[in-house]
């Protein structure tokens, strides 16, 4: 995890993670764990990169849940590729 990654763990771990909502604004303490200290099963990963990081972030989440890499990569990046509303820059 580069530095700037860690002092954003490190707000999030102080001051939570703020949703602001029309229908009423939380915040939520989330669990927070660094690429490759993923150790017990979680309802809900969410997810947060730049474009340019996408394909790196989905390797690693793809070999934490299932180990090594294999062809569902390709077909789970052509699904991403595809969404609607993704434009590639």
């Amino acid at each position: 995890m580069s530095g700037r990654r860690r002092q954003r763990a490190q707000t999030l771990r102080q001051n939570g993670l703020h949703i602001l909502s029309p229908s009423g604004n939380v915040t939520l303490q989330p669990a927070l764990v660094e690429a490759g200290s993923l150790t017990s099963h979680y309802d809900l990963i969410l997810l947060s990169v730049k474009a340019f990081s996408l394909a790196a972030a989905m390797d690693e989440l793809h070999q934490l849940c299932y180990g090594e890499l294999d062809d569902r990569r390709t077909e789970r990046l052509a699904r991403v590729d595809a969404a609607p509303g993704q434009r590639r820059f």
